[in-house]
């Protein structure tokens, strides 16, 4: 059987993906944070948002 050798990530890809990730949450943050709603609500938003990720839906 062949053996497939195993691809590295460069750094420029894993730099790409943090950075991506990291300005994806901050943009939450801040949309989350301008929402025209109570506190209350905008505190339940990211718990609620964790458990549809849980069931997969996401």
């Amino acid at each position: 059987m062949h053996k497939v050798p195993s691809q590295q990530h460069t750094t420029a890809w894993v730099i790409q993906v943090w950075a991506s990730f990291v300005i994806a949450l901050a943009a939450t943050g801040v949309g989350i944070v301008n929402l025209p709603v109570t506190n209350w609500v905008k505190g339940y938003i990211p718990h609620s948002a964790g458990k549809i990720g849980e069931l997969g839906i996401f």
